[in-house]
């Protein structure tokens, strides 16, 4: 009779340690029991071909597995008793395949943002360092803030339909939009670059302005009185299509000049949100300012760049042109679109006499086509005359005793650039973008 033999091998794997049992049998020469040693180098090698299998198989013990997730152990032993993570026993362990790990999380994300109901810690749905450091290296503002806005919807449940980020600037007093969440059947909106958008602070309601100024979060249960200063037109189209209610818009961390807003745009009552859910979602905006703001300022320093050296070039063709006259119209539209700006006139003398007029003009209002300049220090061409370089006004705001023309819909300039056209030592003129 076969007589029945064993030994015990243990070896650690990630965080788990694993058990061997070899088992086997053997007879002595008389045809009885007598004892074998398991054979240590088998072991080994068994071993080696079990790492190797787990490796391969994408195996996370329950350990492992719950710090994948971002999870405690006993979160991830109740989600696999519900039957919502499929876990394979081996050697008496439990563990988890990392498809599907991942699929679980696709489906928690899928359930938040259809129903609002989870089955897992809010803060597990979003990877917080992972999505600052998408946001520092994405090209502008507005791309980075679509981002966050995306996560921010996802952690405000079923009932936020869209998330908006907005800028708002202390040193102009304007709020602009910079990014709406996608979400079904989007709305095109008529004018889709945040942008070219912007509202004066004083046309807000009263809880807005509080919020943008005082840094506190607000409740706004008149959608249409938190929509219209903001989307204009569009607030029609955003309301009816997903059926809004309410707002609540969170104020995030002010950096220097510049304060971020997330305003969540809901079909329900604000009360609908679980304060665990504003809590995650201000937290997740409170980082994420920083990231804006990172983006921000190296856009700015690349606009600078890029504005100035498009300056140049046209001054330059300009002034080697014979006849000027012929060319202004040209060079307007072609100083406002390279340099991306709102507006551009070329204000040229006429005589001797000392006001410039406007020659030729892109995006300015009509209120100011018979505007004129000075060679004084109230308009930015009297500042700039006697320098040998573009001068720029970033925030205009700041300068109360400096003269500019008005924009397109009767819009305030927010900064101008101002470039003196100099030929053969005679001032012909200036190009000036807003």
């Amino acid at each position: 009779m076969d007589s029945l033999t064993h030994e015990k091998w243990t070896f650690g794997c990630r965080s788990t340690e694993w058990c061997f049992v070899i088992m086997g049998t053997s007879n002595d020469d008389r045809g009885g029991p007598r004892d074998a040693g398991a054979d240590p180098g088998g072991c080994v090698a068994l071993q080696q071909v079990f790492e190797s299998y787990l490796s391969s198989a994408n195996l996370l013990p329950l350990a492992d597995a719950a710090d994948y997730l971002g999870l405690s152990q006993a979160v991830v032993e109740r989600a696999s008793e519900r039957g919502d993570l499929s876990g394979v026993p081996v050697r008496g362990t439990l563990s988890f395949p990392i498809d599907e790990l991942e699929a679980f999380l696709g489906r928690q994300r899928a359930t938040a943002l259809l129903t609002g109901k989870l089955t897992m810690p809010i803060e597990a749905l979003v990877d917080i360092p992972a999505l600052l450091s998408a946001m520092v290296a994405m090209p502008d503002e507005a791309r980075a803030a679509a981002s966050l806005a995306s996560e921010a919807r996802l952690l405000a449940g079923g009932h936020c339909r869209a998330v908006a980020v907005l800028r708002y600037d202390d040193a102009l007093r304007v709020v602009r939009p910079l990014a709406l969440s996608d979400f079904p059947g989007r709305v095109e909106l008529s004018r889709a670059d945040g942008e070219s958008r912007q509202t004066d602070l004083d046309d807000l309601p009263d809880a807005l302005q509080d919020a943008m100024t005082s840094g506190r979060s607000v409740e706004c249960p008149e959608i249409d009185t938190t929509l219209r200063p903001i989307w204009g037109r569009d607030a029609d189209k955003l309301r009816s299509l997903l059926d809004l209610r309410s707002a609540i818009v969170f104020p995030l961390l002010r950096v220097g000049h510049i304060r971020y807003a997330l305003a969540l745009l809901l079909d329900s009552e604000s009360s609908s949100l679980t304060e665990e859910q504003r809590d995650a979602v201000e937290a997740l905006g409170i980082q994420a300012s920083v990231a804006l703001e990172a983006v921000r300022l190296r856009g700015d320093v690349l606009s600078r760049a890029n504005r100035a050296e498009a300056l140049y070039s046209t001054v330059r063709m300009l002034a080697r042109s014979d006849d000027s006259g012929s060319m202004l119209e040209r060079i307007a539209s072609l100083a406002a679109r390279l340099l991306n700006a709102d507006a551009a006139l070329v204000l040229i003398c006429e005589g001797d006499d000392d006001d410039l007029h406007v020659g030729a003009q892109a995006g300015i209002d009509e209120t100011s086509l018979s505007w004129t300049a000075h060679l004084s220090s109230e308009y930015l061409l009297g500042r700039a005359a006697g320098m040998t370089r573009p001068l720029q006004i970033t925030d205009a705001s700041r300068t109360s005793t400096l003269a500019l023309p008005r924009l397109a819909g009767n819009r305030r300039a927010l900064s101008a650039l101002c470039a003196p056209i100099v030929h053969q030592g005679s001032l012909l003129g200036a190009i000036e973008v807003y």
